[in-house]
Parts: C-alpha cells; structure tokens; sequence
C-alpha cells in the first residue's frame, strides 16, 4: 500500500511538473518557419531578409499600391499581391549583395527566383494569415531584421 501511495504521489508530481512546463512555454511563432537560420543556401537568406524587412514595416497588404523611398532618394512602386519578388527589392541593400554574390558564383538568378516564388511568397501569405495576432511575429520580424542587417554587414554591406 505504501509503495502504491509513493508512486501515486511520484505520478502526481510529474504530471504537475509536465503540466506547468507546457505553460511555461511560449506559443510557437507563427512565422517560425521562415527563420534565417534555417535557410538552406544564399537566395533563400537574401529573400527571407529582404521580405523581413519589408514586413517588419507592417505594410498593408490589401493596398493596392505602395511607394518605396530608395537609398538616393527617388520612389519605386510595388505592387500586390507580393509587393516584392519578381526582380523588385525592397532594401537596395539586399540587391547590392545578391548582385555581389552572383559575381562571386554564389548563387544563380534561377535560384533566386525559386526562392522568391517559393519561400518569399510563403512568407507573405503566412503574414497575410497570421496578421491580426501576430504580436510576437513583429517581435520574430525585429530580432530577424537586426540579425539579417547584421549578417550583410559581415559580407561588406550595409542595409539602411
């Protein structure tokens, strides 16, 4: 009886204990999936970082247009329903790499482009749902804008 009592008691403690470990946790991220660590070559990190800026603005996605200041001052447009991808950027900064790496035989533009048409506008659409609660996605969106900033600066070019 006693040693019934002791497991019960064991049992107990461990479903508290697993219990108020899974409180402890965050909820998963919904644009987890997007993380640049996780990306599988240069084309995917340049459209990741350069769609994560973009988002990190929290543009309005149901625009119908939307006006880009460049680095020398003048206007680009983007258009829905991506905004960016097809060969438009939105840093300037992250094309000057792309155009750097592809010199260097880093990447191709194929891939770029299948980085853009595939994870890019992933992204996009994993924003468009996740929009409305999405308080820590612009936490997840900040963290990753400094850190893609960061990683640019490390192959010589700044993103401002």
């Amino acid at each position: 009886m006693l040693n019934l009592l002791k497991t019960t008691a064991v049992a107990a403690g461990l479903a508290l204990g697993l219990a108020w470990s899974a409180q402890a946790q965050p909820a998963p991220e919904p644009l987890a999936a997007f993380d640049v660590h996780q990306a599988r070559g240069w084309a995917d990190r340049l459209v990741l970082c350069d769609y994560t800026a973009f988002l990190a603005g929290q543009p309005d996605l149901s625009a119908n247009r939307m006006w880009v200041r460049r680095d020398d001052g003048h206007s680009d447009l983007l258009l829905p329903p991506e905004f960016v991808g097809g060969g438009q950027w939105y840093k300037e900064g992250y094309q000057r790499l792309y155009f750097k790496l592809l010199r260097r035989g880093e990447l191709t533009h194929a891939q770029l482009r299948q980085a853009q048409d595939s994870v890019g506008r992933d992204l996009i659409e994993s924003y468009r749902r996740h929009r409305p609660g999405l308080a820590g996605g612009s936490r997840f969106l900040a963290r990753q804008d400094h850190y893609c900033r960061d990683m640019a600066r490390e192959q010589g070019e700044i993103i401002t």
